[in-house]
Parts: C-alpha cells; structure tokens; sequence
C-alpha cells in the first residue's frame, strides 16, 4: 500500500465469532511483522448482519477518517466493532447480539491476555501463517464433547465437520491399504527367484511402497504450495500438480526399465540423484523470475508451463 493507503477484507460471519477474529488476528500479526507498535491505531472493524468488514491502514488512522467511517455505519445500520479509542457503548446497536462479542474479541486480540484468549476460545482462531495457511480451520479437538453435550440445547450445528471429516476419510484409507496392499503381501509365502525369504520380501516391498508414498506427499505439497502463486487457485494447482506427479512418474519408470534390462541400476541412480539436484537448485533461482514474467498468459497456457515445470 502506498502511505496512507487502505486494505479492504470483507468476509461472511459466522456466529459464535470465527473467521473474523482470525482475520483480526492475523492483521494485527501481520502489522507487529512490519514494525508497528500499536496496531489497534490502524485498524477499524464494522459489522452488518451478515458480513464484516476489516479495515487497515498503512499508517495511523486519522479523526476524519473515523468520522467518515462512523457516518457510514449510521446511515446503512452497521454496528461499529473496532476503531482506535472506541467505547463499548458504541458497539452492537443495530444488528444485536447478547453481548458485544466482537469488541470483546478485538480487545482481548489487542491486549495483554491475547495468548490467553486464544487458548481458551471455542475455536482455532490464531492468526494464519505460513505454516499454518488454512485460514478456515476453527477446529479445536478440546470442543466436540462439549459441542455434544449441548445437542439437546441446539449446540450441535456448532461443531466443525471439516476434521473429523478427514479423520473418518483417513480410517478408510488405513482400512482399504490393509486390505488391497498389505492382505496380498501376506499371501507371499514361498522365497523368491532370488532366493529372498517371504517375510523379508514383504518388509522390503512395504517399506519400498511406503517410502515412495512419504516421498510423493513431500514434493507434492511443496509444488503445490509453491505453484499456487503461479495459478492463483488451490483447485487447478492441485489438479495440475497431481496429475503431472502421475503422469511424468509412470514415464520415468516406463523409461527407467531400460536400465534394468541392461544392468545399469548404480548408473540410473547417478542419473536421476544428479538430475534432481540440478533441478532443484535451478528451481530456487528461476521459478519466482520465470512466473513473474509469465504471470499474464492465460490460465491454460500457465497449467502447461506448470505441467512441463
């Protein structure tokens, strides 16, 4: 932002308070990162009955700007949640809620017992990072048997299905890998042509499986991660990357067989190890230049490119 300028994010609420809050956070975070002391000086938070709107300013927030910003809220009935030197008598006028819950949020995010707050809250609203960039992930694993035993006074649609969705979904995956990859491997009884007895040959096959499983997650979240900048959507970035993973891995073992038929496995590894070093290496220095330049082609055109990256 150029001095003075505003960033804009309005959002849907959701009550109890949640995406809000965690927006809230993650500005104040992102404002601390960039040297700023007081953050509260340079945000302003409005709420309408279904939305919220956060406002933050690349510098302090000015009398006539919150006048403007008050002048808007009366005419349109929205309630105002946060501005630098905000009382609580001002918040949740027009569109009421038991308690001015979030002027209560912003000022707990803005004070000294944050860490705290953030511990006790119902739901996981810690700024989003890096590390952790899946802004829509309120669960908390300390909620469900409380949300459970409030069913009977309708608490239950208060329960965010998103991660016992994926535990259930990973209770599958276990069940359906005992029983098409590991029943099978049971089944091996006799010794190899090699002469390999079965059990070792087993340990070899899941561990060789297993590590070329672990492997593919690692680079595929990583290009995943990474090539989002370069097609903007989580959907066709991890469709491209995928596929591509897939497609270019069943060349490379079509392709690597030739090794095999004439003895040259040591070679093949010398090859590939060499390869993928190299690759890497030009990756760190030419990825971020190359999408830069190539950011205005066309979406098909950039799902090419990707795929041939």
């Amino acid at each position: 932002l150029q001095s003075g300028g505003f960033l804009a994010v309005t959002q849907w609420i959701k009550l109890p308070p949640r995406s809000t809050l965690k927006l809230f956070a993650t500005a104040i975070d992102a404002l601390q990162a960039n040297g700023v002391e007081q953050p509260g000086t340079q945000l302003m938070l409005i709420r309408g009955w279904q939305t919220s709107t956060l406002l933050v300013k690349n510098g302090v927030i000015t009398s006539n700007e919150i006048d403007a910003m008050q002048q808007f809220c009366r005419s349109r009935s929205f309630d105002v949640t946060w501005y630098p030197g905000i009382r609580v008598t001002e918040t949740n006028r027009y569109n009421l809620l038991r308690e001015p819950y979030f002027y209560q949020a912003a000022q707990a995010l803005l004070g000294p017992d944050r860490q705290s707050f953030l511990d006790s809250y119902k739901f996981n609203v810690t700024p989003a990072t890096d590390n952790q960039p899946f802004f829509y992930t309120f669960f908390k694993w300390s909620t469900p048997m409380e949300i459970l035993r409030l069913r009977g006074q309708g608490g239950l649609p208060l329960l965010e299905t998103g991660y016992p969705v994926i535990v259930a979904t990973l209770l599958q995956a276990i069940v359906l890998s005992l029983v098409l990859v590991l029943l099978p491997l049971l089944l091996i009884k006799k010794r190899a042509s090699s002469g390999i007895p079965g059990t070792v040959l087993r340990l070899r096959v899941v561990a060789y499986f297993a590590a070329i499983g672990v492997a593919f997650l690692f680079i595929e979240i990583a290009f995943i991660q990474k090539f989002m900048r370069f097609l903007y959507h989580p959907v066709f970035t991890a469709a491209v990357v995928l596929a591509s993973f897939l497609i270019f891995a069943g060349l490379g073992s079509a392709w690597s067989r030739r090794y095999s038929l004439c003895d040259r496995q040591q070679s093949g590894i010398r090859h590939a190890a060499t390869g993928i070093v190299l690759t890497g290496i030009a990756y760190l220095f030419l990825l971020d230049p190359l999408f830069n330049w190539l950011s205005a082609w066309s979406v098909a055109a950039r799902m090419v490119v990707s795929s041939l990256l």
